[in-house]
């Protein structure tokens, strides 16, 4: 029997063993299958996130070409316009210049009104003296002919 026990032995042993490797490939497959699907969802998100950054580039690339197509046209119409914006600059500059020149008048005028205000009131109130010493004059001679007619 020792023959026979020690070959169920072995058998049990050789189906352990069996069982645990046959568990632990399965172990490996479920990890390995897990994985591959997780790498294969990676792949493909990459792949579409370098699609869209192609077309991007595709995109940027013709509104590029187009800016680069259009600059010798833009170039023509900035000298067919310039001519006149320097136009437009210097009657700026002129009508700066002239204002300058009409507030310097103003101020030139508003001190000469001034002045003659002055003279205005210095020579209204002369008159208003001369016209109370012309009263004076003329009592003082209706007065006189008063006496004269006295006499």
């Amino acid at each position: 029997m020792s023959h026979s026990s020690r070959g169920v032995r072995r058998l049990t042993i050789g189906r352990w063993i069996f069982i645990l490797g046959m568990l632990a490939f399965c172990v490996f497959m479920a990890w390995h299958t897990w994985t591959v699907a997780d790498l294969k969802f990676q792949v493909q998100d990459v792949s579409l996130s370098l699609d869209t950054s192609r077309q991007r580039e595709k995109k940027q690339q013709y509104e590029y070409d187009q800016v680069v197509a259009a600059i010798p046209e833009t170039e023509a119409e900035l000298a067919s316009v310039q001519p006149e914006a320097d136009e437009a600059m210097q009657a700026v500059t002129d009508l700066k210049a002239q204002r300058k020149e009409l507030r310097a008048q103003r101020d030139t005028l508003a001190a000469e009104l001034e002045t003659a205000q002055t003279e205005l009131a210095q020579a209204q109130e002369a008159l208003t003296e001369a016209e109370t010493a012309r009263k004076q004059l003329e009592e003082e001679i209706a007065a006189l002919q008063a006496e004269i007619a006295a006499y």
